[in-house]
């Protein structure tokens, strides 16, 4: 019996929690402002989310 238990842990539990991730979804990933004015002020939101099963945790975020 025990060892059916650790055959039932290794096939289905293991494998389940290495799946278990985040995800970063993005509405977007690019933006076209078209023809803009010398000097003029942009600005964009990019939406974003997790899609996954686990924390997203966003470390770092750097601009092109």
């Amino acid at each position: 019996m025990l060892t059916r238990i650790l055959i039932f842990a290794v096939v289905v539990l293991i494998p389940a929690t290495a799946l278990a991730q985040p995800q970063i979804a993005f509405d977007g990933e690019t933006y076209d402002f078209g023809i803009v004015a010398a000097n003029s002020v942009l600005e964009h939101v990019f939406e974003l989310r997790n899609s996954g099963s686990e924390d997203l945790i966003i470390r770092r975020i750097e601009a092109p």
